[in-house]
């Protein structure tokens, strides 16, 4: 059941900020941090676009528990990322932890092919909120399956 709504707010995501070209929840286990679970979505307008994420960003935003906003568009901005988005054709992202308290439930992920300035802090701000509330969803669904 937390899938189909899962990927149902990624729809409306894509609705709200028209820069995504794709989105993933990824969902991980608390105690470890592996990924368990993905709802990849393509925004429809995007033509030949594959669903899919980049892992090494997810990886780092799980372990961290901390959002990270990347974009091509700064050519300052050289950080150990930077190879990533230039492999996967990434002109920006944004990467966010689900966080229930002090438990990482996964992350949300976003990214733009087109735009190498596609998201800005108020993008960021609302992919938070929106995560934490996921948080919360993804913990209480795990709590009724046990």
């Amino acid at each position: 059941m937390v899938k189909v709504v899962l990927g149902k707010v990624l729809e409306h995501i894509f609705y709200h900020l028209k820069t995504i070209d794709r989105g993933a929840f990824v969902l991980a286990d608390p105690g470890t941090l592996q990924i368990s679970e993905t709802i990849c979505r393509v925004n429809k307008s995007s033509k030949d676009t594959i669903a899919s994420f980049s892992k090494e960003v997810v990886q780092t935003v799980l372990k961290r528990g901390e959002p990270l906003i990347l974009t091509k568009g700064y050519p300052g901005e050289r950080n150990g990322f930077f190879d990533t988005l230039e492999l996967h054709k990434i002109e920006s992202l944004m990467c966010a932890p689900l966080n229930n308290g002090s438990r990482i439930m996964g992350a949300i992920y976003v990214d733009s092919l087109k735009r190498p300035d596609g998201f800005s802090d108020d993008d960021l701000l609302i992919l938070l909120d929106i995560a934490q509330r996921v948080a919360l969803a993804v913990e209480t669904d795990r709590v009724a399956l046990d």
